[in-house]
Formats: structure tokens, sequence, C-alpha cells
């Protein structure tokens, strides 16, 4: 079941300081419209209350609780608990982000150090050799990976060729 975060009833719970109690709120006549906009999914969580998973005045998620077995409503001990539950619940949630933008940053890492080497390796090894002239060529990429490739070819009759493909001014020394 999914909740937009700028839907009401989620923006309720980032101000609220307290469990929302879906069984007491529909009294409530300002939370009326709030809760025909989300009955629905509230339904089919069969949620008689909703806890805020709240970090930074963000809502990471919602924990909601069916009804108590005994038909009682939630007493102030145990909405006290959840609530200290939902803080610690959302820094795990916060956690798993952090976590997962980790393992992406070092994937991408990885691909571009592939790239890199993969770059490196279409670039020629060994200058061509001409009598009384020294020829030599380097790539070196501001970032990992560039657009930058060069290659030497012998031409008939003691020349070279030099192809190019160099995405930022080339700097020569001849």
């Amino acid at each position: 079941v999914e909740f937009d975060p700028s839907e009401p009833l989620c923006r309720y719970l980032i101000e609220a300081a307290h469990p929302f109690e879906v069984e007491v709120s529909p009294y409530d006549p300002k939370l009326i419209p709030m809760l025909r906009r989300a009955e629905e999914r509230l339904g089919k969580l069969q949620a008689a209350l909703l806890v805020g998973l709240k970090r930074h005045h963000e809502l990471q998620g919602l924990m909601a609780l069916g009804a108590k077995a005994s038909d009682e409503f939630y007493n102030s001990e145990e909405l006290e608990l959840l609530s200290r539950v939902a803080v610690q619940a959302a820094l795990a949630v916060e956690n798993i982000e952090l976590f997962e933008e980790v393992a992406r940053d070092r994937e991408l890492r990885k691909e571009l150090k592939d790239a890199s080497d993969m770059q490196a390796q279409l670039l020629p090894n060994i200058a061509p050799q001409l009598p009384g002239c020294q020829i030599a060529g380097r790539c070196l990429a501001a970032r990992a990976v560039c657009g930058d490739y060069y290659d030497f070819f012998k031409l008939p009759g003691q020349r070279v060729g030099l192809a190019d493909a160099l995405v930022h001014e080339p700097e020569l020394i001849i």
C-alpha cells in the first residue's frame, strides 16, 4: 500500500507528535476529509494505529498496527513505546538508504575503473620508430574516463600518420 508524502495524512503524521489513532480520529471534524482520501488504503492495512517514521522533518515511511486482540484502545504507555520504536525504525530506514547510496557509489566507481582500463587497452602500447625522430603518445584523462583517443599508423616512405579523436584541445609536442 502506497501513500504519497504530499497527501494530507502524511503531512499530518510529519507534524503530529503522537501516533495517529485511526479508530478515534474519524470523530475529529478536521481529520474526516483526510481519512476519506486514505480510507481504502487504511482498510487494506486493517490499520487501527499509524505511526510516522520521521527523520529530519521528512516522512520515511509508516508503521501500521491493527487493532489489539483485546479490542481495547492502545494506552498511553503503549503509544509512547510505539513512538520510540518508530524513531528507531526511521533510523534503520535512513541507514538502509545510506547503505544503498554507498553501494551505488562503489558500483559507479568500479564501472568507471573498468571503463578507464578498457580505454587504456585501446591506446597504442608502442609508438612507431623512425630514423632521426622520437614519437610518443600519452593520454591523461582529467577524470577517470575521457573520450580522447589516438593511434599511430605507418605510411609509405618513412612517414607516420596520427589518428586522433580528442575531446579537448590537443597538447602536441613536436
